[in-house]
This record gives C-alpha cells, sequence and structure tokens, in this order.
C-alpha cells in the first residue's frame, strides 16, 4: 500500500517550507527586523532537493524506506516452514531467487507488490522465499529441478506440486497464473 508517493510528499513538503520561509522573511522586512532563515540555511535545504530530485530521476530512491503493501515471504528453514503449512492447512509457494539475479528483484520491487496478487496470496496462501546460493537453498534447488531464475514453485495443502513459474511476470498476468493452478 502506498501511504503516499514520497516523492510527491517530500517536494510538497518542500515547497510549503519554502514558501513559509518566503513568507517569515516578507514580515521581517516589514518590521525591518533580521530575517529568520540564513541564506546558507536555505542553500542547504535547495541542495538536499536537488540531490532528492536526482535520485528520484535516476530511480535510486531506497525503496526500503516505503510503505508498500507486498507479500510476505517466510525466510526461515525449509522444514519448520513445511511444519507451518501443515498446520495451517494453506496451500504455498517456493520463490526460488538470488541477490545478483536482477529479474528476481524486479518480480520483489514490482510483482510482489501488486496489490490484488498481495492480497490474494495473503488471503489464501503462504510463501517461502528461498536464496538458491545458501546451503538450503542448493539443496532445495536440485529437489526441485530449479534450472532459472527466478522460479516459484506452487503447491496445495498436501504438498503435491500445483505449478511452477519461471522468469520474471507482471502482476496482473502471475495473479491469474495463480489462480489457475487451484481452479
Amino acid at each position: 500500500m502506498y501511504l503516499l508517493h514520497t516523492q510527491d510528499f517530500f517536494i510538497v513538503r518542500y515547497l510549503l517550507f519554502i514558501g513559509l520561509v518566503l513568507f517569515v522573511e516578507l514580515l521581517s522586512a516589514q518590521n525591518n527586523e533580521l530575517p529568520l532563515y540564513k541564506d546558507a540555511e536555505i542553500e542547504a535545504l535547495n541542495k538536499q532537493f536537488e540531490q532528492y530530485y536526482d535520485s528520484l530521476k535516476n530511480d535510486t530512491i531506497n525503496q526500503d524506506t516505503i510503505a508498500f503493501k507486498e507479500v510476505i515471504f517466510f525466510k526461515e528453514s525449509f522444514a519448520s516452514f513445511l511444519a507451518k503449512t501443515k498446520a495451517y492447512k494453506r496451500p504455498y509457494f517456493i520463490y526460488f531467487n538470488a541477490s545478483w539475479c536482477g529479474p528476481c528483484k524486479k518480480l520483489k520491487k514490482e510483482t510482489f507488490r501488486y496489490e490484488p496478487l498481495v492480497d490474494y496470496i495473503d488471503y489464501n496462501m503462504l510463501a517461502l522465499s528461498v536464496d538458491t546460493e545458501s546451503f538450503d537453498g542448493i539443496e532445495l534447488s536440485q529437489k526441485y529441478q530449479v534450472e532459472h531464475l527466478p522460479t516459484l514453485i506452487f503447491f496445495d495443502e498436501h504438498g503435491q506440486q500445483k505449478g511452477k513459474i519461471d522468469g520474471y511476470m507482471q502482476g496482473y498476468s502471475f495473479l491469474n497464473k495463480l489462480k489457475s493452478f487451484y481452479e
């Protein structure tokens, strides 16, 4: 969920602050008083705004600091995850990924933040994220014959494989494919 687009919030906050500074400057000038804000402070704020604006243009904003609704993945051992799936009696999927995998990052940043998909998964399923470079990840990758990244394997509540997705997929398509596995 977006609380507010960060760039919009920052720009509005910046404009309100500059408006306040100008208003105080105007009042100070009318009363022949010294201004409350020094040019150096305003210049520092402008520099901060320019850096932030450049980061928006270059898409280097830290997405982890923005509140999104996203798929929640268990990041524990496979054995303890399976125990949870049995206790909750819910279907589940395993998301195989790696830190260096570009499509994995895109899937996490975009697809797993597509709100209808997030709602469907949160309500109906459990999800496990597996780093294929970890000890458990190597073992599970071999067990499930993972050849590409990202790979997602879907199971029913009894542990029977229902489907598999290899590679990146947009949220809407991903949700439709996911639903087709369980119909």
